[in-house]
């Protein structure tokens, strides 16, 4: 008896871990699509409000870029003709208070001059609560941005 209750119990954590999962996953999800809209719609202040004061971007070649100089390389990208694109979500893991979004992005900006630019890239983006509001702390790219 004991032993069909420790597993009963333990078949019920592992259905909540799950449904918690799941739950986190569609938030995420919800939220990157929020971002991608932000984006395509070239509204940068809204981009740069979800950006921590302390973000590192740490490039698949392993250079780092702080949030000014990043921000430096994404500005040009909002004043683009046109913007089509997103970013999928792969993945979120929570870390203690940290959540990690496993991302595949993929963008076309369209200059004014109609030069096309392409953009794929796959990281991890780590988030942080600073006074109720998520905050994006860390880009970890995988695979080049273009």
């Amino acid at each position: 008896m004991f032993r069909a209750i420790v597993t009963f119990i333990a078949v019920i954590a592992a259905t909540l871990t799950i449904a918690d999962s799941d739950k986190l996953a569609a938030q995420w999800k919800s939220r990157y699509e929020e971002i991608s809209r932000v984006v395509r719609a070239k509204n940068l202040p809204k981009f740069e409000s979800y950006i921590a004061a302390e973000y590192i971007w740490v490039l698949a070649d392993g250079e780092t870029k702080k949030r000014a100089e990043a921000l430096l390389e994404f500005t040009p990208l909002f004043e683009m003709k046109k913007i089509v694109g997103g970013e999928k979500i792969v993945g979120v893991t929570k870390r203690g208070d940290v959540i990690e979004v496993t991302f595949e992005s993929n963008w076309t900006f369209t200059g004014k001059d109609n030069k096309i630019i392409r953009s794929h890239e796959i990281g991890i983006d780590s988030w942080k609560k600073f006074e109720g509001k998520w905050l994006i702390v860390r880009t970890q790219d995988k695979a080049p941005g273009n």
